[in-house]
């Protein structure tokens, strides 16, 4: 069996053969670089295609033809009027530079892309994106992750059930070398997860972290038990383990600083990711890119 063999997924893993794509939503030129940058390298690990959909807010452009429609700032204490020409301008400027942005890095890392304007309702556009012919969809949000958006993020992973996975960045996000974390919270998800990992790590040359999360010392012992039968003694995989009480992430979030990755890979709907809104430890953590699985 050749290397380029081993690199194949499984006849289970969401990444098959056939050719997916990391899809990248921009709403209203709002784009963290780190976030832009993460999807052209994750595209580049998945051997998949990119495809950016830029979205106008035509809401807010319908919003600022009235006449009442005043733009007010930070402070409160100055407003003035708002005008749909104006708003149109900086609307399409922001999104120019950031198609250009996003072109000049595919083009660097050779990954095929494709990306276009869109006027219609973020969800109902990115349902139908993501039906169409790609084997397996990850979706990349292009503005930071914080506590504001964390609504929207649990309605896309639970709404867009043709997404594979969910990229985010944090306000705090840095590209920087570091290892691939796994954090994993049950046994059975490690084959999904870990083919993704060893992905990130054959583009990126990093080792991988297994995180262990668990609420019990019999419970970490259990997932780790298994976790070393499937990965042996393979020397770039590590095994560690965070213990926590449901519902409280910020020691987790802790040693995910003290870890110091560089990719996380996590569930959603577990200790560290909890379904719902109430994503803030998280948000706060989130110091490098993450990929959230379904």
């Amino acid at each position: 069996m050749t290397d380029r063999d081993t690199d194949l997924p499984g006849p289970n893993d969401p990444y098959e053969v056939e050719p997916g794509r990391v899809l990248v939503q921009v709403r209203a030129g709002a784009a963290h670089p780190v976030a832009l940058e993460a999807a052209i390298h994750l595209a580049q690990a998945l051997h998949s295609e990119l495809e950016g959909l830029l979205f106008e807010d035509q809401q807010l452009l319908d919003l600022a033809s009235f006449p009442f429609a005043r733009e007010i700032s930070f402070s409160g204490r100055h407003s003035r009027a708002l005008s749909r020409d104006d708003l149109e301008r900086d609307t399409h400027l922001a999104l120019a530079a950031v198609r250009r942005r996003m072109e000049a890095l595919a083009r660097q890392a050779r990954v095929p892309h494709r990306l276009r304007v869109v006027r219609e309702e973020p969800l109902a556009a990115l349902s139908q994106a993501c039906s169409a012919c790609a084997a397996w969809n990850v979706l990349a949000l292009a503005e930071p992750f914080d506590p504001s958006i964390a609504a929207r993020v649990h309605a896309l992973i639970t709404q867009l059930h043709t997404i594979t996975g969910l990229l985010l960045v944090g306000p705090r996000s840095r590209r920087a070398p570091g290892p691939v974390v796994v954090a994993l919270e049950e046994a059975e998800r490690l084959p999904i997860m870990l083919r993704a990992a060893q992905q990130l790590h054959a583009a990126q040359g990093e080792r991988i972290i297994i995180y262990i999360i668990a609420e019990g010392e019999e419970q970490i012992g259990h997932i780790e038990g298994q976790v070393r039968l499937t990965v042996g003694r393979q020397a770039n995989i590590s095994i560690t383990s965070g213990l926590t009480t449901r519902g409280d992430v910020r020691v987790l979030a802790e040693d995910l600083r003290r870890l110091k990755s560089g990719f996380i890979i996590a569930e959603y709907g577990g200790i560290l990711v909890p379904g719902g809104s109430d994503l803030r430890h998280l948000a706060a953590a989130l110091e490098c890119p993450m990929l959230i699985m379904r």
